[in-house]
């Protein structure tokens, strides 16, 4: 695993170094890194016209960067890098779950080195950050369920929030895996025997609405959620770039 990565992180860096774009801002690169300049000054606080996003902690974190580092923009590069590596190895945790150790070093390897990965994680760009908080949360939520930890599963959520303060869809599949975990344990619930009843507004029926928790209610509950998940993830980037592109309606 660490071969891997320390491969990856050395190609990264070497296209960008054959490219010449080392210590130079690139793509979207530019508006971010004034948006951490701003920050590291103290002359503005608000994010400028073509940061349609949070944007706030890596901000926060460039502008950190930026003054210990006298003001490097290859600084900021290194940093979204340290946040690719970190979320290759939120990755590889969250494959072996699923997977044996040859496999999941296999799919490190794809994501590490497949082209939007290698272009993105020597950038000050908020893709590889998002992914990789979004990650990290992931793999400690499903630790603190399949653990029964609540403290895990609270760190996990404040890594899902310092991710949604980079870009707002990277709290959606931590949100995701809480509402399917509930699905979960509801259709355990269901499985034991016990049924569960809940009338709206305490209005008997047939006055009211009556939530009934059986075996088939708790069944569609865990498939919607699960469906729902796939589309969420789907979904979201189409809204991201529908959120980003310009007006175009008439005056």
């Amino acid at each position: 695993m660490a071969v891997v990565v320390g491969l990856s992180s050395l190609l990264t860096a070497a296209l960008a170094a054959a490219r010449g774009t080392l210590g130079l801002p690139r793509g979207d690169d530019w508006s971010y890194v004034t948006v951490a300049e701003d920050f590291a000054s103290g002359l503005e606080t608000s994010l400028n016209g073509w940061v349609h996003m949070t944007f706030l902690s890596q901000g926060l974190a460039g502008s950190l960067i930026l003054s210990v580092s006298d003001g490097s923009i290859l600084a900021l590069q290194v940093l979204v890098l340290v946040f690719g590596i970190i979320g290759l190895l939120a990755l590889f945790l969250l494959a072996r779950r699923l997977l044996r150790d040859s496999y999941s070093l296999l799919v490190v390897l794809v994501s590490a080195w497949s082209p939007i990965f290698l272009y993105l994680s020597f950038t000050y760009m908020t893709d590889i950050p998002a992914w990789a908080l979004s990650a990290v949360s992931i793999a400690i939520g499903i630790a603190a369920v399949s653990r029964q930890r609540p403290g895990l599963l609270v760190a996990g959520g404040i890594i899902a929030f310092i991710g949604f303060g980079t870009r707002e869809y990277a709290l959606v599949p931590f949100v995701a895996l809480l509402v399917w975990a509930v699905s979960i344990y509801l259709l355990f619930v269901a499985m034991s025997g016990e049924t569960g009843v809940y009338r709206l507004g305490n209005w008997p029926a047939p006055f009211g609405i009556v939530l009934v928790l059986d075996k088939l209610s708790a069944a569609m509950v865990l498939l919607t959620t699960t469906l729902a998940r796939r589309n969420r993830m789907r979904l979201m980037p189409c809204i991201a770039r529908r959120l980003r592109a310009p007006d175009r309606r008439p005056q």
